[in-house]
């Protein structure tokens, strides 16, 4: 293909990107006159070198595109959606003749007459008729003498007048004619290096320009551009050259001559450097990944009768253009389903408090050695109870299964092959293909997707992918005689492991365990993984551990040894081998010898099938006269009296470095992001603690955490709960024998209340406790948290538990045929919530039952409401004493309908 005409495509990709997002912008903010006038410019440059190039079909195209925006930039044509989609489809057709252009190196046959002609009656209609129209567009063509078919000046031509027209007072039109014209010759109208499609920064392997003086003969700045296919070919060449400089480096070592040493050091560094800038040439900002989602927000936006706002930030972010086609899909399914499916209507949102318009953002920033990505949305959130019931309908997990997740794991369902919760299919989605092709084009260039929600507050897709593929920096271990390299950038520590080390690896129902900084790792061996020890008890547990994460979980890898540190280049792995979804591919080692690379989404995988062949284990209590058993940490804390809270409470456990506990507002805190935890002490005081290497147990619900510090924990045990000695201080429930050993309970709700005087945030009252028995209880609340907090509390009041996280399975329960004396229940609930469960309760063979509302919402009027549709008690979410003399008084059957 001609030079020249490279060169002009090149530029074109430019312009019509940076038209695409400008006239998006332009939409939203159609007096702005700065943006009229550079889209006006780009649309000059392309019309006026189509023209040089002798391109009729373009040239006739982009010139009416052009006429149309000279009208918005004299003020005689005001911008409307109508203008901007019109100028929209003179784009597509621009991109259709450029695409043609590059396939054939000749324009595409096509007749753009009924493009032009709507074009033109844009003008007409609105700039008061034909000739004033035609005109106006004469007269721009004039200033630089490219009328229609007239013979172009050179560059060079170009390029002498532009250096005149700045000196002379000139119209808003010759000054963008003179813009235009000069960048074609390499400057600007003032002599300064082109500031948009053409300048350096903006393309990848092209130097930036370098300063100068001023003056009327100051040299533009040079640009180069470099063709793709010899990019990849240099990174190849510097591939081969990082094994060879590896094998060098080992040779050194064994050799130990100080001279060789020497000149080993220098082609070292050399290479180092000579990687980093090759590297570098291939970097490209990631705002041309999503160069095309403005237009895409505006159009489905439009399509679906919603309002969206899109913010981009980061674009500047640079990545390997190997990976920027990885990613270009995956953007695009994420913000389509997030128009599609997590944004309301309008009438939605006002309905729900919310504006009108929607805010989609999309960020990119460089974190460590990867790219981080976030797609968020202020919609509606995931609906995990439709996606659950929906998993199960497509079989991918039993409701056993689904009963035993959290919901991140039920959050993640939306990755499955083939998911969709639409309703029905549409030209947007409900065909199930899209997040499974997110998740799998991310995952195969090593990166992950991460999904956090709220219902009513929106969704955030965390996207995580590496800087490069083509040279990474991996670790070199062992096991069962073979070296294995793994990517660095996965890995978090390095534990050794041993009879006699302090660390030690047991079995727990089976799977080896490593207990880390008072958390508890599930630990894979990689002789397991390759097939050369058997899995259990009989397993060796010595070697070292590499601490991976999964989900935002971590988890180990135990090998035999731990070699080296080596940068490698990672080549396809063999067709033979490609069902071994453990590894990545193959590298050569300096000593010539070739390795494996582990994939660590392999060994995600890994670990997920493992975990699901054990038995599912569910907080959710017992309807029968059986106990629950619960996992409880015990611990110590302030004196030698061993302490316990149940394990399903636990968010995380930290450790409290020197100088990270705060004085803050009156209370001691530690941060979390740009979020303040409150840390308590095991009595509840808040202010004034000694934090520094302690450890603390962090509690979450609601939104809202905080945290109790401990001196160090002493084990995990299952257990049934049965509480033997009331009293003793606020904060403790009673107190136990646990194994062997008398163990206080403590009373997380009473922290909680210490913390935030009340549930997470909302005031409750005191009172004192009675005890009574009753038979059947069911509890309704989708908070895990609180239901895991109270099933011991109730079960110790003598009741058998039966526990549900939302109305519509009490509901199932109901048309199952199950009966219970009292029913306790929460309000706040996605889909159904407590007041809508009551109404439906005393219209169904449950209307006799009793029923508690036990919430933080306790306004006179929710109180109000709550009586008038039926609850018998309507209670503070931690008032126990309230709740348990309540449950006295209605199973004693003495009660009236009444609230407190």
């Amino acid at each position: 293909m001609d030079d020249i005409l490279v060169e002009f495509l090149a530029e074109c990709e430019e312009g019509v990107t940076k038209l695409d997002q400008e006239l998006v912008a332009l939409e939203q903010d159609p007096g702005n006159l700065e943006r009229v006038a550079e889209i006006f410019r780009v649309m000059h440059t392309i019309k006026g070198t189509s023209g040089f190039l002798g391109l009729a079909r373009l040239e006739r195209i982009t010139h009416a595109a052009e006429t149309v925006m000279g009208a918005v930039r004299d003020g005689s044509l005001q911008v409307t959606p109508e203008i901007v989609s019109l100028l929209f489809k003179a784009l597509d057709r621009t991109k259709l003749v450029l695409e043609g252009l590059a396939a054939d190196q000749r324009e595409p046959e096509g007749d753009d007459g009924d493009l032009v002609q709507e074009l033109e009656r844009v003008v007409q209609g609105d700039a008061g008729g034909t000739a004033a129209g035609e005109e106006g567009a004469q007269a721009e063509a004039a200033v630089s003498g490219e009328t229609a078919g007239a013979p172009q000046e050179t560059e060079g031509a170009e390029a002498e007048r532009t250096a005149r027209e700045p000196e002379e007072p000139s119209s808003a039109g010759a000054e963008a004619e003179a813009g235009a014209t000069a960048e074609q010759a390499g400057q600007t109208p003032d002599g300064k290096a082109p500031a948009a499609a053409g300048e350096a920064e903006a393309r990848p392997g092209t130097a930036k320009p370098a300063a100068s003086g001023g003056g009327a003969n100051k040299p533009a700045a040079s640009t180069l551009r470099v063709s793709v296919a010899l990019l990849e070919s240099l990174m190849s060449c510097v591939s081969e050259l990082v094994l060879t400089r590896n094998q060098l480096v080992r040779l050194a070592r064994e050799i130990g001559k100080v001279e060789l040493d020497s000149a080993v050091q220098r082609l070292d560094n050399i290479t180092t450097a000579l990687r980093e800038g090759v590297m570098k040439a291939r970097m490209q900002p990631i705002s041309h990944a999503w160069s095309g989602l403005p237009r895409l927000v505006r159009e489905l936006s439009a399509s679906l009768g919603k309002q969206v706002e899109l913010q981009m930030e980061g674009g500047s972010t640079e990545l390997d253009r190997q990976l920027l086609e990885y990613v270009r899909d995956p953007l695009t399914h994420m913000v389509r389903n997030a128009v599609d499916h997590g944004i309301e209507t309008p009438e939605e949102r006002r309905a729900a408090g919310k504006p009108e318009r929607a805010l989609l953002r999309l960020s990119a920033g460089q974190e460590g050695g990867t790219v981080v990505i976030r797609i968020s949305d202020d919609g509606r959130g995931l609906d995990l109870e439709r996606i659950g019931r929906k998993a199960v309908a497509q079989g991918l997990c039993t409701a056993e299964e689904l009963a035993a997740m959290s919901p991140q794991q039920i959050a993640t369902m939306i990755f499955a092959p083939g998911f969709s919760t639409a309703e029905q299919v549409t030209n947007v989605s409900g065909r199930g293909v899209g997040m499974d092709v997110v998740r799998s084009n991310v995952e195969q260039i090593g990166g992950s997707v991460k999904v956090e929600t709220r219902a009513g507050e929106g969704t955030t897709f965390v996207v995580s992918i590496p800087l490069t593929l083509a040279i990474v920096p991996a670790l070199i271990v062992t096991a069962a005689g073979h070296r294995l390299a793994l990517p660095q950038l996965g890995i978090l520590e390095i534990v050794r492991c041993g009879e006699q080390d302090e660390r030690k690896i047991t079995t727990v129902d089976g799977c080896p365990i490593l207990r880390l900084r008072d958390q508890f790792l599930p630990v894979l061996s990689m002789r397991e993984i390759l097939g050369l020890e058997e899995e259990g008890e009989g397993a060796c547990h010595t070697g070292y551990v590499l601490v991976l994460e999964a989900g935002g979980q971590p988890y180990g890898v135990l090998v035999d040894g731990v070699l080296d540190s080596e940068e490698i280049v990672v080549e396809p792995i063999a067709s033979v081998l490609k069902d071994l979804t453990v590894f990545a591919g193959a590298t050569i080692l300096g000593d010539g010898q070739v390795a494996m690379v582990l994939d660590l989404k392999g060994l995600d995988r890994r670990l997920e099938a493992r975990h699901s062949r054990q038995p599912a284990r569910t907080a959710s209590g017992h309807a029968g006269g059986e106990r629950a058993k619960t996992s409880l940490l015990r611990f110590l804390a302030g004196n030698e009296t061993l302490r316990a809270v149940p394990l399903a409470l636990i968010s995380r456990i930290e450790c409290i470095e020197s100088g990270r506990a705060e004085q803050c507002s009156g209370r001691t805190v530690i941060r979390f992001d740009e979020e303040l935890v409150p840390l308590v002490d095991i009595d509840g005081n808040t202010f004034g603690l000694e934090a520094d290497g302690r450890l603390a147990l962090i509690f979450s619900d609601a939104g809202r955490r905080f945290g109790l510090l401990i001196d160090k924990i002493v084990d995990v045990v299952e257990t049934e709960v049965r509480i033997s000695l009331k009293g003793g201080p606020e904060t403790v429930l009673g107190a136990a024998v646990i194994g062997d050993r008398s163990t206080e309970l403590i009373d997380v709700g009473c922290l909680v209340e210490s913390v935030f005087g009340g549930w997470f945030g909302t005031p409750a009252e005191a009172g004192g406790a009675n005890e009574q028995e009753l038979r059947r209880v069911l509890l309704i609340d989708d908070s895990s948290f609180f239901r895991a907090l109270l099933i011991p509390l109730l079960e110790n009041q003598g009741c058998a538990v039966k526990a549900v996280d939302s109305p519509k399975q009490a509901i199932e329960l109901c048309e199952q045929g199950a009966d219970f004396d009292l029913i306790v229940s929460d309000i706040e609930m996605p889909e159904m919530d407590g007041y809508a469960f009551i109404a439906w309760c005393r219209q169904s063979r449950w209307r006799d039952t009793p029923v508690i509302a036990l919430t933080s919402r306790t306004a006179p009027a929710d109180v109000r409401k709550g009586e008038q549709l039926g609850f018998d008690r309507y209670l503070p979410k931690l008032d126990q004493a309230a709740l348990f003399r309540a449950i006295e008084e209605l199973a004693a059957g003495t009660a009236t309908r009444s609230v407190s």
